[in-house]
């Protein structure tokens, strides 16, 4: 982790699980620091908090790098009241 301009910056490395050798030669950088991730076939939807706020991205497992070219900003909705 590192700090640019700023803001948080984590450097995610993945790994093959049969023998811990990595699959890019850097590790992939994104903003903010990754607060919850879910496995969706042969990828991760990764949650990321930066400044405050909530990005999603996709991860492809297989080639390291993530499938939307900017993070997705997820508004938090107030709950309804009943």
């Amino acid at each position: 982790m590192r700090i640019v301009n700023g803001v948080v910056q984590t450097g995610l490395n993945v790994a093959r699980y049969a023998d811990g050798t990595t699959i890019a030669a850097q590790p992939l950088r994104m903003r903010g620091t990754v607060k919850d991730a879910f496995v969706a076939g042969g990828s991760v939807v990764l949650a990321v908090d930066a400044e405050s706020r909530t990005f999603v991205n996709v991860l492809d497992v297989a080639t390291a790098t993530v499938r939307l070219s900017k993070d997705v900003k997820i508004r938090a909705s107030s709950p309804t009241p009943s």
